[in-house]
Formats: C-alpha cells, structure tokens, sequence
C-alpha cells in the first residue's frame, strides 16, 4: 500500500530561502506555488538551485502551481 507523503507548500519567489530552513524537518514534498505571476521568476534557474538545496535528502519537489484568481482578499470579504 502507497502511503501520504507529507508535504507543504512554498511560495515560488522565496523558495530557495524557505526550502533551506525546510530541509531536515520531516517534509518529504515541496509545492513551489506562484499568485497572479512569476514575480520575474526563471524557473530552469530555480530548478537547478532546488535540485542542489535537496540534494542528499529525500525530499522532492512534486508539484508547481500558478493561481489566477483575483478574488478580493481581506476586509471586503463577507462574513457569513
């Protein structure tokens, strides 16, 4: 039987410093996930610096997101 990786979710721009403070603290899987844009991002450049910050380790990278939505954050939220 294949068992739930644990995992957690890193925000695309900061990812090189996130995953370095990540590294060794039980996560087995990385989604690198990315808002409204790349924010100048080259993913075959962040794709080698995290191929070398999990080197040695177990730990993946397992999925990239891109979110579109636009939906109003914050304060204009109704509460239900």
């Amino acid at each position: 039987m294949k068992q739930i990786k644990i995992g957690t979710c890193v925000p695309g721009p900061v990812a090189e410093e996130w995953l370095k403070g990540f590294v060794g603290k039980g996560f087995e899987t990385f989604s690198l996930n990315f808002h409204m844009s790349l924010e100048g991002t080259d993913l075959d450049k962040l794709a080698l610096n995290t191929e070398k910050i999990l080197a040695g380790t177990d730990s993946k990278i397992t999925t990239i997101g891109y979110y579109c939505s636009n939906f109003p954050l914050g304060p204009t939220l109704k509460k239900r």
